[in-house]
């Protein structure tokens, strides 16, 4: 699930690339023990909850080819 979450948040669009999760199951986030979890796949613990930042994607210019993201792919 927490990988899921940071799989979604790179694919929303710009404006809407991120997370904050206040509460699990009626906790605080982080005295949850799920939360373990979504700190190893990238949320910080932050005064207001566990948040995921997501950064901008990098502006293309018209005629540009598009921007591989996948770190992967150069590893052949």
């Amino acid at each position: 699930m927490a990988a899921e979450l940071v799989a979604l948040a790179h694919r929303a669009p710009d404006g809407r690339r991120g997370w904050l999760i206040e509460e699990i199951n009626g906790k605080k986030a982080i005295e949850e023990p799920s939360s373990q979890f979504l700190l190893h796949s990238g949320f910080t613990s932050t005064a207001m909850g566990l948040q995921l930042r997501v950064p901008r994607r990098p502006l293309k210019l018209q005629g540009e080819p598009p921007i591989d993201d996948d770190p992967q792919s150069d590893a052949d």
